[in-house]
């Protein structure tokens, strides 16, 4: 799957009613931490992990002594996370099923939190429960096989805005690219003499009806609308339990959503759509 719910995440969703609502995690902390890890490279260093891109990952180098590389974290101050996520990255088709997500009060002494398992899909994210706020947190990669050469495009360490209503319908699941430009070569004679691929991707989109004003106007929708506007990508599951493995990482690529007024009780309708990073 996708998008892994740890057990105390799962008991607090349960107990509100919200196990299905639509989240989107785009605050990433990661961005502003103070990055580090035990593998350096100097060609793709670590910091390429937190600017959100997918084209520049980080990539740490082979070295037989060190065996569990990291992407670890400096908050500055006590820091309690709620989304653990990994994007853009060839950890399962090198053979990790085990990523491990920890936090410090020290920089010394190391607390498992979550882990998360690595799949064939473009993004893998770990939706923690009520976890102690620590200033240091890592990413830590625990069985990474001999001599593999990691590729992570994206860590992100933040929060989580869920929407007050559910999605029923109207949802094309993203099984693979769907969006494929070709170039195709045909002779005079009409045989295909071959095709290229020019570009390919996906989208998605996310119809919402009757959202309350009160939360269309609050201060969380308007600061995750400001970071859509600027065409910054987030993490999407739009029924996280029931469908964990919808899980995509994407960002703005067309307008920016109008809410609008359309049923009694001051209730709104508004649409979220953009492009997803399909590996």
């Amino acid at each position: 799957m996708s998008l892994q719910i740890t057990a105390g995440r799962a008991a607090l969703l349960s107990a509100s009613g919200t196990d299905n609502n639509p989240i989107f995690a785009w605050d990433n902390r990661a961005a502003s931490a103070v990055v580090s890890t035990n593998r350096p490279s100097v060609a793709f260093p670590v910091e390429n992990a937190v600017t959100g891109t997918t084209f520049d990952p980080f990539m740490p180098p082979q070295n037989p002594i060190i065996s569990n590389p990291y992407v670890a974290m400096d908050f500055g101050s006590a820091y309690a996370p709620e989304f653990c996520a990994i994007a853009a990255n060839n950890l399962a088709a090198i053979g990790v099923n085990t990523v491990l997500v920890q936090s410090s009060p020290d920089n010394t002494t190391w607390t498992n939190i979550a882990t998360l398992v690595p799949t064939a899909d473009p993004c893998d994210a770990v939706w923690l429960g009520s976890v102690t706020a620590r200033r240091y947190w890592r990413v830590l990669i625990s069985n990474l096989p001999a001599l593999a050469e990691p590729r992570i495009g994206v860590v992100y360490l933040g929060g989580v805005l869920q929407m007050p209503r559910r999605l029923y319908s109207g949802i094309s699941p993203i099984l693979g690219p769907t969006e494929v430009e070709l170039q195709s070569n045909v002779s005079a004679g009409g045989h295909l003499l071959g095709t290229a691929i020019v570009r390919r991707g996906a989208r998605a989109s996310f119809d919402f009806a009757w959202l309350p004003d009160t939360f269309v106007r609050g201060a969380a929708w308007r600061a995750f609308m400001a970071h859509f506007a600027a065409g910054k990508p987030f993490f999407a599951a739009w029924r996280p339990t029931e469908m964990s493995a919808d899980l995509y990482y994407m960002w703005r690529d067309g307008a920016i959503p109008l809410a609008q007024y359309s049923a009694p009780g001051r209730l709104m309708d508004l649409t979220i759509e953009g492009r997803v990073y399909a590996g």
